[in-house]
């Protein structure tokens, strides 16, 4: 496993810590995944499982750093992200390949949305998309919750932008 000090600075090897740290897929483990993921969507180590609610499913960030990927249908996408914590001094970004499409520096609870032309993703077969977080929370510590996981963001949604005289 890599471990890299997480920061908006080159990366440097630390000593591993859950709020520091991000596992990343080596070249061969991200080139496998690209050749026999089944779905259009997978994600690094730095994200939880998967769950639902009541309103719609969600994978929440666990690190610092999350990886992201997607398969490019090259159309407009929106992507749907959620953020549960109850301070304003949280700071997320949100970058395809190394390019920022997305700062928020008082990042509150409640949802945020990002709408990327298909001009602007670019020709490659899967998009990767990188969500940083100025620090990770725990629902426990801030609303009576049994909820001890430290949390980021959620990425709640991404969607294909289709035009409807598009043909598919």
């Amino acid at each position: 496993d890599k471990v890299y000090q997480v920061d908006d600075s080159n990366a440097t090897k630390v000593e591993p810590t859950v709020s520091n740290t991000v596992r990343v897929l080596t070249k061969e483990e991200l080139e496998k995944r690209k050749k026999t993921c089944t779905e259009h969507f997978f994600t690094d180590y730095a994200w939880y499982e998967p769950e639902e609610d009541y309103v719609r499913k969600k994978q929440w960030t666990r690190q610092k750093i999350a990886k992201f990927y997607l398969k490019n249908k090259e159309v407009d996408l929106k992507l749907m992200f959620a953020s549960g914590y109850p301070g304003d001094d949280m700071e997320v970004w949100v970058y395809l390949s190394d390019k920022i499409i997305y700062k928020n520096e008082r990042c509150t609870q409640g949802d945020f949305h990002i709408t990327i032309k298909k001009e602007d993703l670019g020709n490659e077969e899967w998009l990767e998309f990188t969500v940083k977080t100025s620090k990770l929370w725990k629902p426990s510590e801030s609303s009576g919750s049994l909820d001890d996981r430290e949390l980021g963001v959620c990425l709640c949604d991404a969607m294909w932008l289709y035009d409807v005289n598009q043909k598919l």
